[in-house]
């Protein structure tokens, strides 16, 4: 030890690595080998009158090249958990802690050290052999880390715990036992915790964290760290003795090491742990509420922009282009076609499809799958809002099986969601896929196949997520296109109806920004079938009577109609400002206050015949200093399709004003806060 610190400036002595740390982890390993102390006292009494006999402590000394016999693990550990201490269990903290975003070789040497704790907390001793392959795969993996630490991937913070956690694991996990009951407050073990007891599981808990922190680019400061690792200790140890328990045996930790009552301590712990994660969560509750993204004002949708670095990525900007031709050239080769959607067979398929995840060997598998995943749960549900039959979240990804385009959408599309929401901006997952799908697409297109619309609609809908808000109109154009000649409308039926409709709220979206000057981009006879008619009144009563009939069926499409009719609104809005400053002659000749009140009929038409899914359950009233009603609404399509029609109405009260019209607070689930915005950013609020 003495040369060792006698060429400290070698190493760097700086941080972790000092001399007198160095002597204290010395003194730390002959404290912990000392004061053995005889078996306590439990709940269940003294060990000699307990019905449970003396069982023996195992081998758990696993050879690290191999998995341990199912068989064998199962007859020593007699219990339904079914735990590999070896290979596998080497990637728990890769799987379970957040680093299918991280690089694969990154994530790989974390876990790699994580297999270190966890030799060193399932057996009692490694023998030479063990320990001598041990250090070897260590000393790669901390010159691996090394090497990431100074190129900037990893930094020292990171690098000089993982470097304790292997020193203590190895100087302190492989020689400990669970029968010394006093541990000295150690250096490189408790130093993270601040606790007087070494657990193994506080340096297990910091390769998840940071492996976490690598994956996502999210710091977490020492201070929190030690917060959440406190919490975990006490978890861990209430783990340790429900799995000991159902094995009947008392090596655990606390069981053996504890002097005292074993209820006394657990009533105690259980306050502990209880009062750390009530901390923790009051201290995010005061960050939340300190936190504003925005000051002071107020930004509408169309002032604010989204745009990030991502948006002006050259690579990015070069794919929508591409995407852009593509769609155009395909169109242009296309024939009009009426759309004719296939009958259900009777019988299910028994041929099945697989999903191809071995397009982008760049991206992991894993990765991939969290990708599938989070589109399931996360994205499609947003997409679904107005659609009971959850076509994106259900029907989609089994289409997808089929469409490799698709897949890919699909995959970029939830990558884009993750980056964006965990802020990553160094993250390019998400182009290398959308990528991908741009590539497969065109044999889609040239196949003249309906469902491409499908994969056009999600990777629209994915660019949306980037650009600015002016710039909507440019990036539903290719859809327009293929909807138009397709002629596939909003009353078509099956999973393109709902495509068609995730497509017009996009449309409805840039036309609202657009404040008038702009009408949507597909024109509104192409949003229904032809109807037959003799008159434009006619044929309004037609479509209206048929969006009427189809809400009587389904709420979904109740809700629909209010999109058709918001967008009709914004028709109406940028027809008459057009003839206003441009002196463009509308496309109906017929007077405008005689075209408004048709609309203001049909909107209120609309309110009358809402079934009973889009009515209120409960609404408040107005007094104690609010401004609108409180409104509850059970139903998600009928929250939206209100908001719409509130929408709708306050653009019609502003074509000719008359007199407030009342407003809409929504309910708080996440997809229908989209729609919030809409009549509070037109009436200014």
């Amino acid at each position: 030890m003495e040369k060792v610190i006698s060429r400290q400036d070698e190493w760097h002595s700086t941080g972790l690595f000092t001399p007198a740390k160095l002597r204290l982890a010395v003194d730390e390993l002959v404290n912990s080998n000392t004061d053995l102390q005889p078996e306590s006292k439990t709940c269940q009494g003294s060990p000699a009158s307990s019905h449970v006999p003396t069982i023996k402590a195992p081998d758990r000394r696993p050879n690290p090249l191999v998995d341990s016999n199912p068989r064998i693990t199962n007859q020593i550990y007699q219990t339904t958990e079914q735990l590999k201490i070896c290979t596998d269990a080497k990637y728990f903290g890769v799987v379970a802690c957040g680093a299918s975003l991280s690089d694969e070789g990154l994530a790989r040497a974390v876990a790699d050290s994580c297999n270190h704790i966890l030799i060193g907390d399932y057996c009692e001793a490694a023998d030479a052999n063990g320990l001598k392959l041990l250090q070897q795969v260590g000393a790669a993996v901390m010159a691996f880390l090394k090497v990431c630490n100074l190129a900037g991937r990893v930094t020292n913070w990171q690098f000089e715990n993982l470097a304790a956690s292997i020193v203590q694991c190895r100087v302190l996990g492989y020689y400990r036992d669970h029968s010394r009951g006093r541990l000295h407050d150690g250096v490189y073990g408790s130093r993270m915790t601040g606790l007087g007891v070494h657990r193994h599981i506080d340096v297990a808990a910091f390769h998840g964290v940071m492996t976490a922190s690598l994956g996502t680019g999210m710091v977490v400061e020492e201070g929190q760290y030690e917060r959440i690792v406190e919490a975990v200790v006490f978890i861990n140890d209430f783990v340790d003795i429900r799995g000991d328990t159902l094995r009947k045996q008392r090596e655990n930790v606390i069981l053996r090491g504890l002097r005292g009552d074993l209820c006394r301590y657990l009533d105690r712990s259980i306050g502990e742990c209880l009062d750390v994660v009530a901390d923790v969560i009051e201290e995010k509750s005061r960050i939340s509420e300190n936190f504003t993204p925005i000051e002071e004002d107020f930004l509408s949708p169309g002032t604010f922009s989204s745009a990030d670095e991502y948006a002006a990525n050259p690579r990015f900007l070069e794919l929508q282009e591409e995407l852009r031709g593509v769609l155009f050239s395909a169109v242009a080769s296309l024939e009009p076609s009426t759309y004719t959607p296939i009958p259900q067979p009777s019988q299910p398929q028994r041929t099945r499809q697989s999903l191809d995840f071995t397009r982008v060997i760049s991206i992991p598998k894993i990765r991939l799958i969290f990708y599938l995943k989070n589109w399931i749960t996360e994205c499609a549900p947003y997409l679904d809002k107005f659609d009971e039959a959850r076509h994106f979240g259900v029907h989609i990804p089994i289409l997808a099986q089929g469409s490799p385009a698709l897949f890919y959408a699909i995959l970029a599309f939830s990558a884009r969601q993750t980056e964006r929401k965990a802020c990553l901006d160094k993250a390019y997952d998400s182009l290398e896929l959308y990528q991908e799908s741009i590539r497969l697409l065109a044999p889609c297109l040239q196949a003249k196949d309906p469902n491409v619309l499908v994969t056009v609609c999600i990777l629209a809908v994915m660019e949306l997520m980037s650009v600015s808000p002016r710039d909507w109109r440019r990036h539903v154009e290719g859809c327009a296109a293929l909807f138009e000649s397709f002629n596939v409308t909003g009353l078509s039926g099956g999973h393109l109806q709902a495509v068609f409709w995730c497509y017009a709220r996009m449309e409805l979206c840039g036309a609202i920004i657009s404040n008038g000057a702009e009408s949507t981009v597909l024109p509104l006879d192409k949003w229904v079938p032809g109807v037959p008619a003799n008159s434009a009144e006619e044929k309004e009563t037609r479509i209206r009577d048929l969006f009427c009939d189809q809400g009587r069926v389904s709420p979904d499409m109740h809700a629909n109609w209010a999109v058709y009719l918001c967008a009709k609104t914004c028709d109406l809005s940028s027809r008459r400002t057009r003839f206003l400053e441009l002196g463009e002659i509308s496309s109906d000749p017929r007077p405008f206050p005689e075209q408004w009140n048709r609309l203001w009929d049909e909107l209120h038409y609309w309110l009358d015949q809402r079934p009973p899914a889009m009515l209120p359950i409960k609404t408040t009233g107005m007094g104690s200093g609010q401004i609108f009603p409180e409104i509850l609404f059970a139903h998600w399509a009928a929250i939206s399709g209100n908001q719409l029609y509130h929408a709708a109405c306050i653009m019609m009260l502003d074509m000719r004003p008359i007199e407030r019209c009342p407003g809409l607070v929504p309910a708080s689930k996440p997809g229908n806060l989209i729609n919030a915005i809409q009549p509070l950013y037109i009436a200014d609020y």
